[in-house]
């Protein structure tokens, strides 16, 4: 996918932290998901697909996995 579509999509790997609890995952219906989504390139975890040695402008999550 392209950098721009996988910033529109939820990070599951995103945790916040409260003052004196322990940092939380937001996967729940009623938690604002402002500040959840991917960062597309400036995450470690973002790898960029090449075709014949060729930036091919897609991407995806190393975390998640190389796409099939």
């Amino acid at each position: 996918m392209t950098e721009e579509d996988a910033k529109t999509k939820w990070c599951p790997f995103v945790r916040f932290h409260v003052e004196g609890k322990a940092p939380t995952f937001t996967a729940t219906p009623n938690r604002d998901q402002r500040g959840t989504r991917c960062i597309g390139s400036a995450c470690m975890a973002w790898r960029w697909e090449y075709d014949d040695g060729q930036d091919s402008g897609q991407g995806y999550c190393g975390l998640a996995g190389a796409p099939q």
